[in-house]
């Protein structure tokens, strides 16, 4: 009995097609032409891994495999796509580590009481964290300094508060004060909604 190929849906990439392949190789098989774009795929891959940018690659393409330009490029990003940034990932975690480094270095430098390595530790730290000096430079030390607030009441209620605050604190829940007139606004239903 001949096994049923499952058929790709008309209209998917050729990425989705390849990415099905890989979920499953016997379901879903690739023609000539999408094995040649697979293969390519994971060359693609493979330079990328080797530290090849990206403008290399797509100049050999152009000449070795009489690729557009535009072809190449396409290649190399459905590549990534396909099979991940690990270069990104390996430098993030590469930041990481010396983040960590940096950290236990701070530990240490504290306890010893080293105020010199413990201010490179904090420049380190600033460093792997991605702290640029323009972020630095929007800290504002004068928001953190106690300001005194000067406040204009009138002379009465002035007098008021002064009397009120003879006997320690001032409950303002008991304040005499003059009520205005309003007029409570409820939401309407709407009846769409039922």
């Amino acid at each position: 009995m001949k096994e049923n190929k499952s058929l790709m849906v008309r209209g998917d990439s050729s990425l989705d097609k390849i990415r099905a392949y890989y979920a499953n190789p016997s379901k879903h098989e690739l023609s000539p032409t999408l094995e040649e774009v697979r293969m390519r795929l994971v060359e693609a891959y493979g330079l990328i891994m080797n530290y090849w940018p990206r403008q290399r690659i797509a100049r050999k393409w152009e000449v070795d495999k009489g690729l557009s330009q535009a072809q190449a490029y396409l290649d190399i990003k459905n590549a990534q796509l396909l099979f991940g940034q690990v270069n990104k990932l390996d430098r993030d975690s590469k930041r990481n580590l010396l983040f960590e480094y940096s950290s236990n270095l701070l530990e240490r430098a504290r306890k010893k009481g080293d105020l010199k390595a413990e201010a490179k530790a904090i420049e380190l730290m600033i460093k792997c964290s991605g702290l640029s000096e323009e972020d630095i430079a929007q800290f504002n030390p004068e928001k953190f300094e106690n300001v005194e607030v000067a406040i204009a009441i009138p002379k009465a209620l002035q007098e008021v508060l002064i009397a009120k605050m003879q006997g320690g604190t001032v409950d303002l829940n008991k304040f005499d004060a003059t009520e205005i007139d309003y007029e409570e606004l409820k939401e309407e239903e709407d009846d769409s909604q039922e």
